[in-house]
Order: C-alpha cells, then structure tokens, then sequence
C-alpha cells in the first residue's frame, strides 16, 4: 500500500499534467527511467510552470513530447488566432474575461471574440463560468513560450492595454461604490467603451471580486516589469476594497509592491501613501502598535511635504491606533488636529471619519456626552453628502454611546442601519462585527430570539473571513444570551472561547469583558471561588485600560461575593 504522502504526491503530480493521458504517459517514463527519483521529487520539478515542458519532453523524442503535441494545434491556427494564443500566453494573471481579453488582442472586439472562440473550439482555452476562460497550465507554459517570440514591443502594448484597461475599470467601480473618496484615488483616463457591469454597487463589488486576483497579480507585474506607475495608482485604487473585503494578505502584498516602487523613484508622496495604507491593515488586524508605527511614517513624510490632508489623514490614524492602545491623552490631540485640518480644508468626508473616531474614544473614555456630540455631528454630515460606509461607522459608534446612556431603543435603530449599510456596501469584517453589536442590542432590548439568530449568523460570517476579533464579540454575545436561557455550560464555553481569541489577538479589552462574563456566570452557579478569580483578573485589566463598565462589573461582583465562602 502507498504511503499517504506518495499519494498525494501522485495527486500532485497527476494535476501538474492536467489528467492528460499523454503528459502521464511521460511522466510515468521518467520514473521509470529514474528510479532514484521519487514521485514526490518529481512533483516537486514539476511546480514550476515554465519548466514543466522541459520536464515533459520524454528525452527529446519528437514524436512525443509535449511541445510537439501543443505545437501540432498550434500551427493549424490562422496568423490571427495564432497571434491571439501567444499573446493570452503574456497574461499575468489566472483568467480573463472577454472585455479584458480584447484589450489584451487589441483591435475590433468583434475580431477578439472570433479568435477566442476559434481557440475554446480548438481546446486551447477552456470556459471558466459566465464570460470568463483560462488555460491549463501546461498549455500556458506553451503560450508563454511563443509569447517570448512576440516583438518587444506588440507585446508590451498588449500588456498596456490591458494593465490600462484594469486600471481605469478598477477606479470606475471604487468611485461608485465609495463615492466621497474619489478625490483620494489617482485620476486615471476613463475607458471608451466602459464594462456596464460597474454602472451600479453591485456590479462593480462583482466586477472587483471577479478580477481580484488579477488585479493583485496587475500590481506585481506591473512593479517588476516597468510599469512603476500602473502599479502605485492600482495598489491605491484597490486598497479600500481589499481592506473592507477582509483580503489583508492581498492588501499587504499589494502594498509591499507599491512601497518598492515608490521608494524606488524618489516618490516621497506614493511612499506616505502606503505607509497610510499599510497602517490601516496592520490595524484592521489589531496590530496597534505596528498601525502606529506606519502612521508615525506617513505623518512625518507628509509632514515634509507640506501636504496638509495627508497630514491630516496621518494624524487621523496615528489618534485612532494609540486610543486602540488606551492611550487616551495621547490620542486626542493628533484627533483633535486631524479634525481642525480637515474643517480648515473642506474635507467633509474625511471629517465624519475623524469624528466617528473621536466618538469611539471618548465612549471607550467613559466621557459620553461629548461622544454624542461628536457622533451625532459625525452622522450628520454622512446622511448629507450620501457617504454610506462613512455613515454605517458613525451610527455604530453613537449606538454604543446611546447604549452607555441608556437609550437602548435609539441605539437599536442605528445598529440596524449601521448593520445593513456595511452589508450592501460589502465592507465584510465590519458588517459581521456590526451584526454581533446589532445582536447585543436585541439582547438588550428583550429580543432574545431575534438576537441568538443574529449573534449565530455573525459568528458563522466572522470565521468565513477569518476575522477573529469579530469571531470573539459574536462568541460573547452568544454566550450572554446563553447565560440568560439557563445554558450555563454552553455559556461558559463561549466565554472561554471568547477569552481565548482576545489573548490571540491581543485584545485586552475583549478579554477583560469575556473575564467578568465567566466570573457572573461562576457566581450565578455557586462557584465563588471562580468567580472571585475571572472577576480579579477583569478588574486588573479594566483599570489598566480605564475601561468604566467593566471595573464597574468587576468591583459589584466582588462585593456580593466578599462575604461568601
């Protein structure tokens, strides 16, 4: 019997030829001809795309090898398809829609299509869903080759085309869906013949979830292969889409290129730019002190350039990851600035961003009235100049100042709106974090059904994005509920899960709250020495962070239990 790894192995190497009776064929020879080679060492030569064919080549006979077999089709396509097929070959990316295609052919799109077509016929591209195609790899590898045989010049028009082509539908889609930011993307020549699939928000998040890869692999190729400026404007004209689609790994990669690029050209104003960007993803997962780092950097570069909104945008972001940190006093002041730049300059959008974040640490400040003055004056101007992800942040943030004050009908109502803006605008890992505040408010209100269901649907959507800060909350939220149905075991481990995630996370606010959660529930089930010990460790967390509500928990609980034994 195989060893399970010589059968994935095989697996490998079997998905390497595509199934192709002949390519197995070979590959089986070179087995045999080796035996000292394993098949899992085959596997491994065979990974590389671009050497797969030489692998392949059954020892120069002709009448086999693979290069042979593709090159037999290939001759019989007109000059037209040939040139279609090593042009395909030049595609950075992993698939193509027709649209893009014609650009990559150039010419007529009538002309493009015939020539796709005749290549799908010709089993040298193959359908991939509606409108979409791409290549097996071996055949790629070909088509690569016999782009190497293109004009220098024929094929990095092509590739213009086509970079030209993601770049400006790219930036058509993020101006209808976030609107009010269209003055902070690169201004890029708008296409003739526009996809209508981003004449709508929903056409455009389809348009961008369809092409991501290829907009990744666009940034990248265009960085290393002369394009520096294809790769800095479509870095920053994606890089909202990816931070609110909870695709970090895409945005740190595309960032990275950019970086290069810019610090490469001298590109003082790109490079802040993606030191602004790289805060935000490094906050978006809860690396506050690595998000204040990278603001620190964009402030001082902008700062140099006597840019007054990127300095504004930097303080903006350096205030939020120090009060994310508990820095309270330190925080306001690069808010407080950011606020008055921004009114100085006419930036309202960028002003409902800094006011919700001004609402935010002042909740988390136990100062509640000036958080609704701000949050109030925050969702003001969202709802006036139509700013609907703006407006979904500022009513999260008043509905938790609204819930500290008590008026838990009005919170309810902007959790409401705040959850179903996120939705519609695909901003996920916000949207299932607003979904668990918007379960807790239920709670709050007696809704205990309608909240279960909805902490039970944020948990399932935080953990299909790996948004394990947003795992958490939903998890003590359904432990809550939990604990007021009587589910006492269930409840105890959800708070424990929750804990568990914080300390992973480094939350320390989550894990004080997940900690007094346990020790209520310890004492509701006559377990008081527990209870003492989760309602100890809350409060020590809670005075360091200055979080009210908790050390007001803690310090009622270990009051009760004083005199317990």
């Amino acid at each position: 019997m195989a060893a399970p790894g010589d059968a994935a192995a095989a697996a490998a190497v079997a998905a390497a030829c595509a199934g192709l009776p002949l390519a197995l064929r070979i590959a089986a020879e070179h087995l045999v001809a080796r035996p000292y080679l394993s098949v899992a060492a085959l596997a491994d030569e065979l990974r590389d795309e671009r050497r797969r064919l030489d692998v392949l080549d059954s020892d120069g006979d002709e009448q086999t090898a693979l290069r042979t077999v593709f090159a037999w089709s290939y001759r019989s396509l007109t000059p037209d398809q040939a040139r279609a097929f090593s042009l395909l070959g030049a595609h950075f990316g992993v698939d193509l829609d027709r649209r893009s295609a014609a650009e990559l052919l150039g010419g007529p799109p009538a002309g493009a299509a015939r020539q796709l077509d005749a290549l799908i016929r010709g089993h040298l591209v193959r359908p991939v869903g509606a409108d979409r195609f791409d290549m097996h790899d071996l055949l790629r590898a070909y088509a690569a080759e016999r782009a190497d045989e293109l004009a220098e010049d024929e094929r990095r028009a092509a590739l213009t085309r086509l970079l030209d082509h993601y770049r400006a539908h790219a930036a058509l889609a993020m101006n209808v869906l976030i609107p009010s930011e269209w003055a902070r993307r690169p201004t890029v020549t708008a296409p003739e013949n526009p996809d209508p699939a981003v004449a709508d928000a929903a056409g455009s998040r389809a348009w961008l979830t369809a092409n991501l890869a290829n907009l990744v692999a666009a940034v990248g190729f265009a960085a290393d292969n002369g394009w520096p400026e294809h790769a800095t404007q479509l870095a920053t004209i994606i890089g909202r889409f990816l931070e609110n689609g909870a695709h970090f790994e895409a945005a740190v990669e595309v960032h990275q290129h950019a970086l290069r690029v810019t610090r490469a050209r001298g590109d003082r104003a790109g490079e802040a730019n993606c030191e602004r960007y790289f805060s935000v993803i490094r906050g978006r997962i809860r690396r506050f002190d690595l998000a204040a780092e990278h603001a620190r950097r964009a402030l001082d570069l902008a700062t140099g350039l006597g840019d007054r909104l990127a300095m504004a945008q930097a303080m903006n972001l350096l205030g939020t990851f120090l009060w994310q940190q508990n820095q309270f006093a330190e925080a306001l002041p690069h808010l407080d600035n950011a606020l008055r730049m921004v009114e100085e300059l006419g930036q309202r959008g960028a002003m409902v961003i800094t006011l919700a974040n001004l609402t935010g640490l002042h909740n988390d400040w136990g100062r509640y009235e000036q958080a609704a003055a701000y949050g109030e004056r925050a969702l003001a101007i969202a709802v006036e100049i139509d700013d609907k992800p703006a407006a979904a942040r500022a009513e999260g943030n008043l509905a938790t100042t609204y819930e500290h004050l008590g008026r838990h009908a009005e919170a309810l109502a902007l959790r409401q709106r705040s959850y179903e803006l996120f939705r519609v605008t695909g901003i996920h890992i916000l949207a299932s974090q607003a979904q668990a505040r918007l379960a807790n408010s239920l709670r709050l209100m007696g809704r205990a059904d309608e909240a279960l269901s909805c902490a039970e649907e944020a948990l399932a959507v935080a953990r299909e994005i790996s948004d394990r800060p947003g795992e958490a909350e939903a998890l003590e939220v359904r432990a809550l509920l939990r604990r007021d149905a009587r589910s006492t075991d269930a409840a105890e481990a959800d708070f424990a899960a929750a804990f568990d995630i914080a300390v992973e996370v480094n939350d320390r606010r989550r894990m004080a709250s997940a900690l007094v959660g346990l020790a209520e529930l310890c004492a509701a089930t006559d377990r008081p020495d527990e209870a003492r010990t989760h309602a100890g460790g809350a409060q020590a967390i809670a005075v360091e962070l200055g979080d009210r509500p908790v050390i007001d928990r803690a310090e009622a609980l270990l009051a009760a239990l004083a005199n317990v034994r």
